[in-house]
């Protein structure tokens, strides 16, 4: 049964206006931790045509033990039928506001409760959480949907981790959400009603585990069981930023020994195998019980009826086995049975316990870098600058202070990243007050930084020291800076060296293919002319003020009168 409420209706243990038995369409689709919402349509010439509007609320059957609430959006209607996209009575919560919310040190139960309870004004809805994580993050003009489950840096998904569950107006944010039923899909390519997808680009059989700084294994590699399941190794490389030599004793983070950190390199890799599957390729089933029930396979996977979203299942491929999770249903209300699954990887926008909070960076060999580095790094700067709401800012000392520090936690005695702001320079650590201070500006105007990404850099400050011509990828260094050291030709792409500048080395002519190269400025060394890459080309040289030219081509030189020398050693003085 479908009913029909009023938009400002706040007791639904009743028909409300009505039963909508007409309904022609009604497939509610939800997606783990993603939307949850119906695909409605309802004939124009039925009794509640004229009472159907946006924001009213209908109460249906979504295959779990409560009836649900959504809300009537996107309302259209033609001369024969009304359609809408009903939202979940959660997102309700995305009218409200979140001013300035810190939950701080909370966990999961804790920091869901102070969201919900912050916002600008007061609404029905409660939560629920069984994750134990500690942590805190702060909401600034943001909506309650955005703090929970938005892309934000500091969303709740991104720093507590969870998957929703979602039951009128409880929010249920969960560790993991279903079960492992044990229950097995074997892979076949053409099976009606079971569509697979299987993709092994992202697959790494030879992993480069990689600790803080560059510590690398003595070995180097570490390859999978499955290593011999492709043609070749597929290597990767994955770099574990909190694997690292303590500098001390007194350092609170790190190993004691570098054995140690080859031990937990190893460990890692080893999960990475085990748990997280980077030598298996990627599978997407896509299960239309609507044509499975055509075919003679059908009873052999009834139990795909049963299962549910975030349940996990068993993939068999040829020669292993991958478990993957039930991502998105959709359920058909007036059918009362799931009508499509979808079977796959979780892709979860947050950071696992499995990967221990720490931000690991996974690379493959084949990894294509995007044509525009400048504006992704731009990018890349807008979006951490901009979405930064976390972190405490303190002046010490607290009385006549002298510098800025900005720190990720209240107390300099335990934060590890730091801005600190003085009158000698600017820096930033993520070792503590004490650095290094891996990227700084500092008084007397030097700029120390690992990665210096730039449209245009003058000449005039590119004082001493040396760029490497593989770096030189666009626009222009004024060759009067460049002071040593050699760039190809390859490398100049573009504009001009001004030959005066070129003190030393050679530039081939089969790397002059355009401009003016002026002749008083070959000062020394060979310059060749014809040959089987220049074709027959020539030099001119003409001095205005005593009327002379004299050009030189492959048959020798050519006098301004008209007269050759041929046959005969020349040089030019």
């Amino acid at each position: 049964m479908i009913n029909l409420y009023d938009s400002n209706e706040t007791n639904f243990n009743n028909n409300g206006i009505g039963a909508l038995k007409d309904v022609i369409k009604c497939e509610v689709t939800e997606a783990l931790n993603g939307e949850f919402t119906i695909d409605f349509e309802y004939p124009k010439k039925s009794k509640y045509s004229n009472d159907i509007d946006n924001d009213m609320i209908i109460k249906i059957d979504t295959g779990s033990t409560e009836r649900q609430l959504f809300r009537i959006k996107d309302y259209n209607e033609n001369l024969s039928t009304i359609t809408a996209k009903p939202q979940h009575i959660s997102y309700d919560l995305i009218d409200n506001s979140l001013d300035d919310v810190f939950p701080q040190n909370l966990d999961g139960m804790a920091a869901l409760q102070w969201i919900l309870s912050h916002t600008q004004y007061k609404h029905k809805f409660t939560a629920f959480s069984n994750i134990a994580k500690k942590a805190s993050a702060r909401y600034v003009r943001k909506n309650p949907v955005e703090a929970i489950l938005g892309d934000l840096d500091n969303s709740f998904v991104n720093v507590w981790g969870g998957e929703i569950e979602r039951d009128n107006f409880v929010i249920r944010m969960l560790q993991q959400r279903g079960q492992d039923t044990g229950y097995k899909i074997k892979y076949k390519k053409n099976i009606t009603g079971l569509q697979f997808n299987k993709d092994d680009s992202e697959v790494i059989t030879r992993l480069r585990p990689m600790g803080y700084d560059g510590l690398m294994l003595p070995e180097k590699y570490i390859d999978s069981p499955l290593i011999n399941n492709y043609p070749h190794p597929k290597i990767g490389e994955i770099v574990y930023s909190d694997i690292k030599l303590k500098q001390n004793q007194e350092d609170e983070e790190g190993y004691n020994t570098l054995e140690e950190c080859y031990e937990e390199l190893r460990n890692r890799a080893k999960i990475e195998f085990e748990e997280n599957n980077i030598d298996k390729p990627k599978i997407n089933v896509k299960v239309n019980f609507v044509d499975l029930s055509k075919t003679t396979m059908y009873e052999k996977y009834q139990f795909l009826s049963k299962i549910k979203l975030g349940d996990t299942v068993i993939v068999v491929l040829d020669s292993f086995e991958v478990k993957l999770r039930v991502i998105k249903t959709i359920y058909d209300s007036l059918l009362g049975r799931f009508t499509n699954l979808e079977i796959g990887e979780f892709k979860a926008n947050y950071i696992t316990d499995t990967q221990k909070n720490i931000s690991n960076t996974v690379k493959k060999e084949t990894e294509n870098i995007g044509a525009n580095i400048l504006e992704t790094a731009k990018q890349n700067a807008t979006d951490l600058i901009t979405k930064a709401t976390n972190g405490y800012v303190v002046l010490r000392p607290s009385t006549n202070p002298t510098e800025l520090l900005i720190m990720d936690t209240p107390d300099v005695k335990t934060a590890t990243k730091i801005w600190r702001w003085n009158l000698n320079g600017l820096g930033y650590s993520k070792n503590g007050i004490n650095g290094q201070y891996g990227l700084a500006i500092t008084m007397d105007g030097h700029i120390v930084a690992d990665f210096i990404t730039s449209g245009h850099i003058s000449g005039d400050v590119i004082a001493s020291g040396a760029i490497t011509a593989d770096k030189i990828a666009s626009d222009a260094i004024e060759a009067g800076k460049i002071k040593a050291g050699a760039v190809t030709a390859d490398k100049i792409a573009t504009d001009a060296v001004e030959a005066k500048h070129i003190k030393a080395g050679a530039i081939t002519a089969n790397d002059i293919t355009s401009g003016t190269m002026k002749a008083d400025r070959i000062s020394g060394g060979t310059l060749t002319v014809g040959g089987s890459n220049n074709g027959n080309g020539n030099i001119q040289v003409k001095n205005s003020s005593d009327n002379i030219e004299v050009e030189i081509n492959n048959k020798g030189i050519v006098l301004a009168d008209g007269n050759k020398i041929i046959g005969r050693q020349w040089s030019i003085l």
